[in-house]
């Protein structure tokens, strides 16, 4: 269920202390007296970075470490270690491309239908309406470590992989391999970021369960293969275990609002 809370300085000073931020250099970023829109649902993960413009919020569920400057949908879910530029959008209402019209008018219970007058004339003339998911408040689900450029557009219930890259400007109609970089208008694989055996590698791995501070003499430019034979080292000695950050729900936040 979505709901609306306000913003209130307890609510920023909880968030801070858990460091979720809305701004950079660690600052809260949020303004007393503006709305928060969540869902029953949103999880998130402490040190993420949601630093969008506007002083009302919709917020998805954010995974540590990942920062978006796009406002998403509360129904999306972003994964760790994820970076997200500006302006990114989200198609609205989907239509039927079965039917004799792709009309919204035609669809039972829609605010144009209503606004037309549509309804009531269907209910004298005899023409029956049939409902349809136009997925109005649906959003997408990103995997971890993905990187999404400036302005891409994407349809409702995408599912982008995790490594997976998609480039500035891009329409995406379909979901995202693992680790695919895709571009275009639609988006198209243009080609994967390793070979397939390492792919499958990093995806049995999912380095991103695991504190990265801690990954003891590795570097953030270890050619890859050497990264996973380090990493697990690491994990099969039990030098390095996963990583559980703390998480603020939404039913905390909501006990820091009037």
């Amino acid at each position: 269920m979505i709901k609306k809370i306000k913003i209130t300085p307890e609510l920023r000073q909880f968030l801070l202390s858990k460091k979720i931020y809305f701004a950079v250099n660690r600052q809260d970023g949020l303004a007393d007296n503006c709305i928060l829109t969540i869902d029953d649902s949103t999880i998130l993960e402490n040190n993420c970075l949601y630093t969008v413009s506007s002083f009302d919020k919709t917020l998805p569920t954010i995974g540590t470490h990942s920062y978006s400057a796009t406002m998403f949908p509360t129904q999306s879910q972003i994964g760790r270690y994820c970076s997200i530029a500006s302006d990114i959008s989200f198609m609205s209402a989907q239509h039927p491309l079965d039917r004799f019209t792709t009309s919204s008018v035609m669809i039972s219970g829609t605010s144009v239908s209503d606004s037309f007058g549509f309804s009531d004339a269907c209910q004298i003339g005899g023409f029956k309406q049939v409902p349809y998911d136009q997925q109005m408040n649906d959003g997408i689900i990103l995997g971890n470590d993905v990187w999404l450029g400036q302005e891409v557009l994407f349809k409702k219930n995408i599912k982008v992989g995790d490594g997976a890259v998609v480039g500035a400007r891009s329409i995406v109609t379909k979901d995202v391999p693992p680790y695919a970089i895709v571009a275009g208008s639609p988006a198209k694989i243009i080609r994967y970021r390793y070979p397939f055996k390492i792919i499958e590698q990093l995806l049995i791995l999912k380095w991103w369960n695991y504190p990265v501070w801690k990954f003891s003499s590795i570097t953030a430019d270890e050619q890859i293969e050497s990264f996973i034979d380090k990493l697990q080292h690491k994990i099969i000695t039990g030098e390095i275990s996963e990583y559980h950050p703390e998480i603020v729900t939404a039913e905390d936040m909501s006990n820091y609002t009037d």
